[in-house]
């Protein structure tokens, strides 16, 4: 955004809430418009003025920045399901497959199938399974486990979201700069691994190898 685009944001945020002391004072209001010059810099302005519209709708007090660059996130990220959502679905995935032959990005959204890697595909329907069956008096285990390993991945993709763009190159940056090789080596251990569940489900790779070929068919005619 522009200067003048914040400035009329900021005149916006001063006639929704007169009732701020802080806004009496013209000092705070042009310290205002520096700081969100700088943290919306890169924003577009239809975003950021909707999501402080939404914001002054249902809020009595003024807006943070990051309260703004939340509800900004939420506008950006529409298949970021709430936990309820994304656990329906895993549910139904669930009672269709008892075990997964192939990746779980394949049945689930990205955020979603990454929860269920985390906490276990098998472990989810054998929790499930055993509360069904009486073989366990903890109901909810399955859901409780999900949703743990979902809402950290979630709130990491809305914070990863929420920040301005050039305060992500910077973080990026700053995290190459202090690099310890730890990536290097849990990227190494997923290779490993994903090598061994191939080699451990042939069967899995000779399906994939039989759905990457051609369809045999009569010849077309001349």
């Amino acid at each position: 955004m522009t200067t003048a685009e914040v400035t009329k944001l900021v005149g916006l945020l001063v006639v929704a809430y007169p009732s701020y002391d802080r806004f009496k004072d013209q000092d705070h209001i042009r310290s205002t418009v520096a700081l969100w010059s700088q943290m919306f810099a890169d924003d577009d302005f239809r975003l950021v003025q909707l999501a402080l519209e939404k914001h002054i709708a249902t809020s009595k007090w003024p807006p943070s920045i990051a309260e703004l660059r939340d509800i900004m996130a939420d506008i950006q990220q529409p298949g970021l399901l709430p936990v309820d959502e994304a656990w329906r679905a895993v549910t139904k995935l669930m009672g269709m497959h008892e075990r997964l032959y192939g990746p779980t990005a394949e049945h689930l959204p990205g955020p979603i199938a990454q929860a269920v890697d985390t906490v276990g595909y098998d472990q989810l329907v054998e929790l499930s399974r055993a509360a069904a069956q009486g073989r366990s008096n903890k109901v909810g285990l399955d859901r409780v486990a999900f949703t743990q390993a979902y809402e950290a991945i979630r709130t990491r993709i809305r914070e990863h979201a929420g920040l301005p763009g050039k305060l992500q190159v910077r973080l990026n940056n700053a995290r190459q700069h202090y690099a310890d090789g730890s990536e290097k080596l849990i990227l190494r251990l997923e290779e490993q691994y994903q090598e061994r569940w191939e080699r451990q489900h042939p069967s899995v790779q000779l399906l994939q190898a039989a759905d990457e070929e051609e369809p045999l068919g009569l010849p077309e005619p001349d």
